[in-house]
């Protein structure tokens, strides 16, 4: 995977975009990278609480000052933002989960080996983009929504193209996951019900969520699941 970075944003509570009014924006910006075999490049970004002298921030000057900061590189599918509770308070934003780049590459570099794969539809996941990813190498493929409808399509394509079918339910006990087979779920915020006990032994589970709790909670009390989110790459 190429030109992917992680750009981390942290509340500097005490800090001034600036000394006095008339001079330049500073900038506290750390980069390095995260060890492994990609080496990817990690910015660390300190945002100033105040402008100049404890003074609130008006809309043009935190504009010039974002517009300043060209060195980071800007928020895209390979650019992932990770914001703390403080800055996405300041900022008046939530966290966005993760994007369809970003969840090729911990299927990846995290090692899934798998020939099962289950989608939780969510309005954030691009979920036939997977499906028609794996298509060719999954031995079975599933889907968990509230949408039947929007997967006839896709049905038909699978049908034809790879002779077997996409099973659809609407909870995870509605799916006949293949016995002894090597499963990855692939969710979001939404889970439709899904209890520890529903979720096969032994499978690996990849939350697109940055702010993942529900989930983490759920496969900890599930036998034996690996617990998969963007955090996952800064153990």
């Amino acid at each position: 995977m190429e030109n992917l970075s992680v750009v981390c944003f942290f509340m500097n509570l005490e800090g001034n975009g600036k000394r006095r009014r008339k001079d330049p924006w500073e900038y506290h910006i750390e980069k390095s990278f995260l060890r492994g075999k990609d080496e990817l490049p990690l910015w660390k970004v300190y945002l100033p609480a105040y402008s100049y002298k404890k003074k609130p921030w008006k809309r043009q000057d935190w504009n010039n000052y974002m517009q300043g900061m060209q060195e980071v590189p800007a928020e895209s599918g390979g650019v992932c933002y990770l914001l703390d509770k403080e800055v996405q308070h300041f900022l008046g934003r939530e966290q966005e989960p993760l994007s369809y780049e970003w969840l090729i590459y911990l299927i990846e570099h995290m090692q899934v080996a798998f020939d099962a794969l289950v989608i939780f539809q969510d309005r954030e996941l691009e979920a036939q983009r997977i499906v028609e990813r794996y298509a060719s190498t999954a031995k079975y493929l599933g889907v968990v929504t509230s949408n039947e409808g929007e997967w006839k399509d896709m049905e038909e394509y699978l049908a034809e193209e790879y002779g077997f079918m996409l099973e659809i339910a609407d909870n995870l006990k509605g799916l006949h996951i293949p016995e002894k087979s090597k499963l990855l779920t692939i969710a979001g915020e939404k889970l439709y019900g899904t209890t520890p006990l529903s979720i096969p032994k032994e499978s690996v589970w990849i939350s697109t969520q940055v702010e993942n709790e529900e989930s983490k909670r759920l496969c900890a009390r599930g036998k034996e699941i690996r617990f998969i989110s963007i955090k996952s790459i800064f153990q």
